[in-house]
């Protein structure tokens, strides 16, 4: 039966924005339902919006920026970015755990 549930939630993935290790984990975590969630604590709902539209807006701003450097074709300093940032993210997720 869990292998149905699994390969259900895996089937969710389908839908573009879903992540597949994402509807998994929940399933495994059996997290309830976000209406659930979020009636259980109103209190949370402010800062969820907030999180929900900078998420949306920086996403917006990092794939126009990217369209905009594939139209152009310069990958070259795309990849000088990856190589900046790459480390640094790395580095930053060893100081503050």
């Amino acid at each position: 039966m869990d292998a149905i549930v699994i390969g259900l939630a895996q089937s969710v993935a389908l839908i573009p924005g879903i992540s597949r290790s994402g509807a998994i984990g929940a399933v495994i975590l059996q997290i309830d339902t976000l209406g659930n969630i979020l009636t259980e604590s109103s209190s949370m709902l402010l800062p969820y919006i907030i999180a929900l539209l900078s998420s949306f807006i920086a996403s917006y701003l990092a794939l126009k920026w990217f369209i905009s450097v594939m139209k152009k074709g310069k990958l070259l300093y795309f990849s000088m970015y990856c190589f900046v940032v790459g480390p640094l993210v790395i580095l930053f997720k060893y100081i503050f755990p």
